[in-house]
């Protein structure tokens, strides 16, 4: 009690039953072939790493969900560490979609320093929404510390159901060959 079992084979060595198993291959490698469920559980902390090559998960062209965090109340960090890092999620493939949903904790999408907010900048031809739910909000674009905020399009078009207020401390301009107004 209390050793070592050690097992090994000079060109590999496999360990399973009749349905599936583990093989290790002779060079480092390790496989497994026929398990049909395969479920890892610890108390402490569990790590999966590479030194010199990528980590794959559902990387296999199987049509099935890849859940992460689906039960307990956690906090799921994907690239949180102080290196500079590039997070791509999603592809542009067919029906592909992104859903993103909060609870009343909200959503933050944000940049530090100088970094840029783009949000429909491809030159896709699919409307963008914000706001457009049929419930009473407040939208704001900008704060009083803003340097500008630019609406450029072929035409631009703003809608109120009740008051429409156009506001500046300073010089209000309006530039146009021609100004309609209604009332």
């Amino acid at each position: 009690a209390g050793g070592t079992l050690n097992v090994s084979g000079a060109g590999g060595a496999r360990f399973g039953d009749d349905t599936g198993y583990v093989a290790f291959d002779g060079t480092g490698a390790v496989s497994t072939t026929g398990a049909t469920t395969v479920d890892i559980d610890g108390t402490g902390i569990m790590s999966l790493n590479s030194s010199l090559a990528a980590i794959n998960i559902g990387n296999d062209d199987v049509d099935a969900p890849i859940n992460i965090g689906t039960q307990g109340e956690r906090t799921v960090n994907i690239s949180t560490g102080s290196f500079a890092s590039t997070v791509n999620i999603g592809n542009e493939t067919g029906a592909t979609a992104l859903d993103f949903d909060a609870g009343t904790g909200g959503v933050a999408i944000d940049a530090q320093g100088a970094g840029t907010i783009v949000i429909g900048g491809e030159t896709d031809t699919g409307g963008i929404g914000i706001g457009t739910g049929a419930s009473a909000r407040t939208i704001t674009i900008g704060s009083d510390s803003s340097t500008k905020v630019d609406v450029n399009a072929l035409a631009i078009e703003l809608d109120s159901a009740g008051t429409f207020v156009l506001d500046a401390v300073s010089t209000a301009t309006l530039g146009a060959t021609a100004f309609d107004i209604d009332a």
